[in-house]
């Protein structure tokens, strides 16, 4: 069945579907009503409809600390697909572009200091923008429980420790006959802690558009692309619409 005409069948008629989400997200008639006719109107997937439902059943801590901003946090993937449903690797993630030496050296301060190796997580952003290096841009959404760290000077980690790297090299406090292990100590033991890292306020840290570590097992993601894609600006109204309910 065709996306347009299953969701014209569900207008009409009491949908199982239809009727779980209004109860996981406590959406009137009216509003469900609303989200399907821009599904209809803009030929989004129906398959977004399961999506909604996961999200609402899996993802509540983290609608539930965010709330308004739950729509904000971007990640890029290499997927095409309209929405994901994905593990994280938070024991043995591979280095994309950091020194593995680094990494370890970072997760044993962060665990030391915020209980968790954040160097094995998930790497978000509320900066749109910044995902386009990464991939496809997603709306993500931590299932279940889960902790995070950002921080209000550090925009990125790996490029905040290039420009530390840099520094030290300018002020002849660091030259390259010195062994990698004196600059990792000072960019950790000294550098670090003055950067304000923080585990608490989410949405400031989406606002601020600076990297944000998540540490959870799984997580949602829906496709997002510019606005004029009409398709996928149809799915914004509808996240725009579930997020005010």
């Amino acid at each position: 069945m065709k996306s347009t005409e299953f969701l014209n069948e569900i207008i009409n008629n009491d949908s199982p579907v239809v009727i779980e989400i209004q109860n996981l997200y406590n959406i009137t008639p009216e509003t469900m009503k609303g989200i399907l006719q821009i599904m209809y109107r803009h030929g989004v997937h129906s398959g977004l409809l399961e999506a909604l439902i996961i999200i609402g059943q899996q993802c509540k801590p983290y609608l539930n600390e965010v709330r308004y901003n739950a729509f904000d946090m971007f990640r890029g993937s290499g997927s095409t697909d309209s929405w994901i449903e994905k593990s994280v690797r938070v024991t043995d993630r591979r280095t994309r572009h950091m020194n593995t030496v680094l990494k370890q050296v970072l997760n044993i301060y962060f665990k030391k200091q915020f209980g968790g190796e954040f160097r094995h997580a998930l790497f978000c952003t509320g900066d749109v923008r910044v995902t386009g290096l990464f991939g496809n841009a997603y709306y993500i959404f931590p299932k279940g429980e889960y902790t995070y760290l950002w921080s209000p000077k550090v925009d990125d980690l790996n490029y905040e420790f290039g420009r530390y790297r840099d520094n030290e090299l300018k002020h002849d406090r660091y030259n390259y006959s010195d062994s990698e292990s004196t600059l990792y100590s000072g960019f950790v033991n000294k550098h670090l802690p003055r950067q304000d890292f923080k585990t608490t306020d989410l949405p400031q840290g989406l606002y601020s558009g600076h990297e944000i570590m998540i540490r959870c097992k799984e997580y949602v993601g829906i496709e997002w692309k510019n606005d004029d894609d009409k398709r996928v600006a149809g799915m914004q109204q509808i996240l725009k619409l579930v997020g005010r309910s």
